[in-house]
């Protein structure tokens, strides 16, 4: 799973606490930094990207949860 604009990962956390691989992406390096430091588990990996750039790579994921971001995308 795919967690756009995870921030500071209070979300991220609780889906991967379930069992789910979450890949967390926040523009934010010192978001993502309090993130790595917080991790308690296997199942979440954190990385300063933007959605745009992540876009560019061709990564797949079953699932991504954007929310509370939209509003901050560049207009085409």
């Amino acid at each position: 799973m795919l967690d756009v604009g995870c921030g500071y990962g209070i979300v991220t956390r609780a889906i991967a606490a379930v069992g789910f691989n979450v890949h967390g992406i926040d523009i934010s390096e010192k978001a993502i930094e309090k993130e790595k430091a917080l991790i308690n588990g296997p199942n979440a990996t954190f990385e300063v990207v933007s959605a745009e750039q992540l876009a560019t790579t061709g990564a797949h994921f079953d699932a991504i949860k954007c929310s509370e971001v939209l509003e901050h995308f560049k207009r085409a």
